[in-house]
């Protein structure tokens, strides 16, 4: 029992002093790599800020435009990292993670296919000129002002100044009325009145009423049509 103890402690021991040998050897490497990373991670920021002044003189909307700023900062982090593994002289590494990369994307793309899908219908929403912030729209019945799209969800403010945050899937996939796409709307007010009422008057009393407390007087069109069982004005 005793030899086997020292065999496996003179074993451990060379090991170690194996890995201590290699890690000098490519203590250069070493070096070198973390120096690399350094550079990659400072890269990043600067070439993430880069596009997203760049971007701003785009018309996409502002969640699309942080999108591609930092899939550009991932993708040159990325790029650093294969620069490390190919300095650290770890091709065999590069080559299972990338296999292990694949089988991992293939799970979290079948577990997250929900988020998935909002996510791919909120990149839609980005480049759709017709719905941009401050529009007033109305979809999956609910209607206000937009003040949100991002990857997950369009929020929207309500009249009530409640905020509504419907999934990107179901605002791609239902119906979206936008009054502020066109200049001009009209509004549909039902009232009634008495038969025996003089109806010149009712009307006249009407336009006088709507044209006295709109504040786009100079933009009002006002038109009466006959309705239920009764009497044209």
């Amino acid at each position: 029992m005793k030899n086997k103890l020292i065999s496996a402690w003179d074993k451990m021991i060379d090991k170690l002093g194996s890995w201590l040998d290699t890690i000098v050897i490519n203590l250069p490497n070493i070096l070198i790599a973390i120096i690399v990373f350094v550079i990659v991670l400072i890269s990043s920021k600067y070439i993430s800020r880069l596009v997203l002044r760049v971007l701003e003189k785009s018309r996409l909307q502002r969640a699309m435009k942080n999108l591609i700023s930092r899939m550009i900062s991932i993708i040159v982090i990325m790029i650093g990292l294969f620069l490390i593994l190919g300095i650290l002289n770890l091709s065999k590494a590069l080559n299972t993670i990338l296999a292990g990369a694949g089988v991992a994307g293939l799970a979290v793309g079948l577990a997250l296919q929900g988020a998935l899908a909002n996510t791919y219908s909120g990149i839609i929403l980005s480049y759709i000129k017709n719905l941009k912030f401050g529009d007033w729209i109305e979809t999956n019945n609910y209607e206000g002002e937009v003040v949100d799209i991002d990857l997950r969800a369009v929020t929207i403010k309500q009249v009530d100044n409640n905020l509504v945050y419907i999934p990107n899937k179901l605002v791609v996939e239902n119906p979206i009325k936008n009054y502020s796409t066109t200049a001009q709307s009209r509004v549909i007010l039902e009232c009634g009145v008495d038969y025996e009422s003089d109806l010149r008057f009712v009307k006249k009393l009407t336009i006088e009423t709507v044209v006295h407390n709109s504040p786009h007087k100079g933009n009002l069109l006002i038109s009466f049509a006959n309705v239920k069982n009764s009497r044209t004005l």
